[in-house]
């Protein structure tokens, strides 16, 4: 069974890396947060939530290629999976990409913790 508590992971440079249980009751996976310390000067960017992700997602997306896959085919939390995919990629990255297939323009773009959108 998952506790809902905060671990610290690790300690890097002045950094904490905390991990958390996923929001899922479900699911295996960890949410991992990075923050600098308060002392430091140094600021690591602070990651949006997984509601942050899907919400830009969806606002760009295709509606066909998104929400509209949810269902019996694509599974029922396609769109949800998409948006973990693409938080992790921030996580691992710095930066998540969207293909020109699935962009509503047909352009494709990337975007970063910031949630700001570079096509």
């Amino acid at each position: 069974m998952l506790h809902e508590r905060r671990q610290v992971f690790r300690t890097t440079g002045g950094g904490t890396v905390r991990v958390q249980p996923s929001p899922h009751n479900n699911s295996t996976e960890y949410i991992i947060m990075t923050n600098a310390n308060a002392n430091d000067g140094k600021t690591s960017p602070v990651l949006p939530t997984l509601e942050q992700v899907y919400a830009l997602l969806k606002a760009n997306y295709k509606p066909a290629r998104f929400a509209d896959r949810d269902g019996e085919i694509w599974g029922h939390e396609y769109s949800w999976n998409l948006a973990r995919s693409s938080l992790q990629d921030l996580e691992k990255y710095g930066k998540s990409y969207v293909s020109k297939h699935s962009d509503r323009m047909g352009d494709g773009f990337s975007f970063g913790p910031d949630l700001v959108i570079i096509r």
